[in-house]
């Protein structure tokens, strides 16, 4: 059982290395596009952390890779370093039973993880497919990939749903905003379904459940969101050159949840939609004037992940040996 548990223990470590990896190219790509004042300021800091956190997890993830092709439980295990510090869990009265509990979590992330994916890849197709024969496809440029315009949808301003490229508009968007604002708000939801980032949301949300034991994956994937979604903001300002835009985008996300309780006949409700507004355009503000400083403190951390990593490379083996000792400890204080 101490193998399954070691087998699961690098499983695990490599998908949390690999969930956290996987968000550098997307961080990377955001720095280098402009960004609006308002709405457009990630949390830069959080995105230098994780960047030492994963070469961290990186590197204990090669120390256990090495005792797994070593013989650690041989009669020769006492030679192996720096496998010391995994003695004392393995050595316990109740190891088997820890190894058991232990490897039981480890399979059941990772099949929590299988299921979920596909369930929700099932049921987007679904949707998809039920969509496209309830609605009636739209007028629309030729980047398109898909606007169907659903009558009896009640719910939704506009949305991108399934994994497919697909659009849903309700009617209430003309109702609610002028022709303008309308397609601004069209043409975020149609760089949403032009990007496939219902498929990708997916993937990403399997990959997160997989790093259970990792808490700042689900940090990386909320920023990861957050940053898909200026993207498209950002698209769509472009592509309508309003400058009101943004608030109604704002605007749109904020009225989610009123929109159920307004008959399609009935005015707009404007002080509502005027109260939201400037409640978000505040919140910006306050975000604004927190998150100043945060870019140059991203650069420094950076630049101590670069030193870091030069010095790793001179103190190679130590460096091995204490990232190690720090995961089995860490397994250890599980136990």
């Amino acid at each position: 059982m101490t193998a399954a548990a070691t087998a699961a223990t690098l499983l695990v470590i490599y998908a949390s290395a690999a969930s956290l990896l996987v968000f550098l190219p997307y961080w990377l790509a955001v720095q280098a596009h402009p960004r609006a004042a308002a709405g457009c300021r990630a949390d830069l800091w959080r995105d230098a952390l994780m960047l030492p956190l994963a070469v961290a997890v990186a590197g204990a993830a090669y120390g256990l890779l090495r005792q797994w092709h070593l013989p650690l439980f041989s009669p020769h295990a006492e030679y192996v370093r720096p496998h010391l510090c995994l003695r004392p869990l393995l050595e316990a009265p109740d190891a088997h039973w820890r190894a058991a509990v232990f490897s039981g979590l480890c399979l059941f992330l990772v099949l929590a993880a299988v299921v979920s994916l596909v369930v929700r890849l099932w049921r987007g197709s679904r949707e998809s497919a039920r969509l496209r024969r309830a609605g009636t496809p739209l007028e629309t440029p030729a980047q398109n990939p898909g606007v169907l315009n659903l009558e009896t949808d009640a719910v939704a301003l506009a949305s991108h749903r399934g994994p497919g490229p697909l659009v849903v508009v309700s009617p209430r968007l003309g109702q609610l905003f002028p022709p303008r604002q309308a397609e601004a708000i069209l043409a975020h939801e149609i760089c949403h379904a032009r990007r496939r980032d219902g498929l990708w949301q997916t993937l990403t949300q399997s990959a997160v459940l997989i790093a259970g034991l990792s808490p700042l994956s689900y940090l990386a994937y909320r920023e990861w969101k957050h940053e898909r979604e200026l993207a498209c903001d950002l698209e769509a300002t472009q592509a309508t050159s309003l400058p009101d835009t943004e608030a109604a985008l704002a605007r749109a996300r904020e009225l989610a949840g009123v929109l159920e309780e307004v008959s399609p006949l009935s005015p707009p409700p404007l002080d509502e939609m005027r109260e939201l507004t400037g409640r978000r355009e505040r919140l910006h503000q306050a975000a604004a004037a927190s998150l100043a400083p945060a870019k140059g403190y991203a650069v420094a951390g950076l630049t101590l992940l670069l030193l870091g990593l030069a010095l790793g490379v001179v103190f190679r083996r130590p460096l091995a040996d204490t990232l190690q000792c720090m995961a089995e400890s860490f397994l250890r204080a599980l136990g």
